[in-house]
């Protein structure tokens, strides 16, 4: 297989019976031949003859030393000219640092891929079995220090190498996920406090949200951040959503959130003291 609209290219022939007269034919046109063993030729398709697609007839020419001018011609080998791959798409085409996604890439002419080759570091792709012309199974792998943002990438097959060109794969930051929440209730009209959420895929930029605020984080590690929430937070009865917000400082719009745990706010409890009674003798 030669690409569709690639430069004079020379080609390796094995067989057998070959000798220093032997020439090579494509689609009937000589070659420029070099013998370089009985059991192989060495010949240059020039450029033109690969500018479209489809496929050529190459043979091999023996002089008829009987019968000068006259050939003993091969049997053909059809010689594929194949238009180079094309990308479309591919899906999904977005996922978080540190996570492993399966998806796949759509176009033209996939099939006999060698190599997906992203933009930058720190996203790698791993080539599935099952691929087709059209679409090509793949494995990502996403450092967790990757950088966010959208990025290129070329897929490389025996037809030649495409570029992804507007089509693009987004890294994003890992998605959080709240586990627990502590404490659960806050007593209205308390004053400040800490708040603690226990959960996954945290990071060091993530920041608690209390009712759709962002509120002051501290990181403790990947699975625990403590909120400071403000009197203001428990100064009105009621049940409050808490998310995690992993942001983006250099994609704003690429920005995680978490789902919502619930923080009440209830009336202080009110306790009644037994009081001796005197009693008259």
């Amino acid at each position: 297989m030669i690409a569709q609209g690639a430069a004079d290219t020379r080609v390796i022939i094995g067989g057998r019976k070959f000798n220093g007269s032997s020439v090579a034919r494509l689609d009937g046109t000589d070659l420029d031949t070099t013998f370089t063993g009985p059991g192989e030729l060495s010949a240059l398709i020039p450029a033109g003859s690969l500018a479209d697609a489809g496929t050529l007839p190459l043979t091999v020419a023996n002089p008829d030393p009987a019968n000068p001018g006259q050939f003993f011609v091969s049997a053909p080998f059809l010689l594929t000219v194949s238009p180079p791959p094309a990308v479309s798409r591919i899906t999904p085409d977005r996922g978080a640092r540190g996570a492993v996604v399966g998806g796949s890439i759509g176009g033209a002419n996939l099939l006999g891929a060698s190599a997906v080759t992203f933009e930058g570091t720190g996203v790698s792709a791993a080539i599935l079995a099952g691929g087709t012309e059209t679409n090509l199974p793949v494995r990502l792998t996403l450092d967790a220090a990757a950088a966010t943002g959208p990025r290129g990438f070329t897929v490389t097959t025996p037809a030649g190498t495409a570029l992804s060109g507007a089509v693009v794969f987004t890294v994003t930051p890992p998605v959080p996920a709240i586990g627990a929440i502590s404490p659960r209730t806050g007593i209205l009209g308390s004053g400040a406090q800490s708040l603690t959420v226990d959960g996954v895929r945290f990071i060091p930029e993530s920041v608690v949200r209390f009712n759709g605020f962002d509120r002051p984080t501290t990181f403790v590690n990947s699975a625990r951040l403590v909120a400071a929430l403000a009197a203001a937070d428990l100064s009105a009865l009621g049940t409050f959503p808490v998310q995690v917000v992993n942001p983006d400082a250099v994609h704003p719009e690429l920005a995680q959130v978490s789902n919502s745990a619930g923080f009440e706010v209830v009336q202080p409890f009110l306790t009644l003291s037994p009081s001796p009674l005197g009693v008259p003798a």
